[in-house]
């Protein structure tokens, strides 16, 4: 697959440093005569589908479809012209998130499924050559596995009863952490820029890493069975060839690669990446590899 998005910024970069002046204001390039400004949620870039966040007139400007992207519910009132920002719900009482939070049950769980795709990877000749399983996340990144992706002329995934065709654009890829990282849209612009429509539905996730004996829960496509989900519990925390994994007993199959591994909140926790062969011992690659992935933007 090409990396043209990460070959436009390194050029750029290089450019930049050749002409011996990096201005740090302007680090993120121009759009419009104007300093792009780099929106991230907790670290995290947001994926940018049109006009991005700059500055103007020595003011932050962010554009409204931009807080969809950063997980902000808001209406918008073509009548009145006017967007309201809809803000949740606080606790009244001074509980810790931790007390307050709701586990979720197997049923509430799979009305996730919308969130988790099947992966199709093809050859330069369009041909399907192996099969798997990704998902969505906030700031609108499509997540799977490397050995499931990188390899192929592109991948084509259908998710929430929409397919998508990556034609080849892809932002991170790591072989080592077995993370993969797109983002999933119905038409490209000949640069890679996303113009087309994108999965509406994200999961929340979290890096924190999970506690023996916590439940879990995989959702994938084991031998093409799409929106498979299993239950069960994390049975380790393993370090193997100086990669962190998340040991667990929800079943996976060949297929289930990429899919998530979700905790009993509903969030990501993990990218399902092997299994030991006849036996209940499953392996998924945790979500802070994905941050990581994302924070070198």
């Amino acid at each position: 697959m090409t990396h043209m998005k990460k070959k436009i910024i390194l050029s750029l970069l290089a450019s930049l440093c050749f002409a011996g002046v990096v201005n740090a204001a302007g680090m993120w390039g121009t759009y419009k005569g104007n300093t792009i400004i780099r929106l991230t949620v907790d670290g995290v870039p947001v994926r940018v589908t049109d006009a991005p966040a700059m500055l103007y007139d020595n003011r932050t400007m962010i554009p409204i479809y931009l807080l969809k992207e950063a997980g902000i519910k808001y209406t918008w009132d073509q009548k009145n012209q006017t967007v309201n920002i809809v803000s949740e719900a606080k606790p009244a009482s001074a509980q810790t998130e931790a007390e307050t939070r709701k586990s979720l049950t197997a049923r509430e769980i799979a009305r996730l499924i919308d969130r988790v795709g099947y992966v199709e990877a093809y050859n330069s000749s369009g041909n399907t050559i192996g099969t798997g399983s990704g998902f969505s996340i906030k700031g609108g990144w499509f997540i799977s596995n490397s050995h499931v992706a990188y390899d192929a002329a592109g991948i084509r995934v259908r998710i929430d009863g929409t397919t998508y065709d990556t034609e080849g654009w892809y932002w991170y890829n790591n072989s080592n952490t077995d993370v993969f990282i797109t983002a999933l849209s119905t038409q490209y612009s000949p640069d890679g820029a996303i113009t087309g429509s994108t999965p509406h539905k994200q999961l929340e996730y979290t890096t924190t890493i999970p506690d023996i004996g916590d439940r879990v829960y995989a959702i994938g496509s084991p031998a093409g069975l799409e929106n498979t989900l299993s239950e069960g519990i994390v049975s380790g925390i393993r370090t193997i060839n100086g990669v962190k994994y998340i040991q667990h007993t929800a079943t996976i199959e060949p297929g289930s690669s990429g899919g998530v591994l979700l905790n009993e909140y509903g969030e990501a926790i993990g990218i399902n990446t092997w299994k030991i062969t006849d036996t209940s011992l499953y392996f998924a690659v945790p979500m802070q590899y994905v941050q990581e992935e994302l924070s070198k933007s």
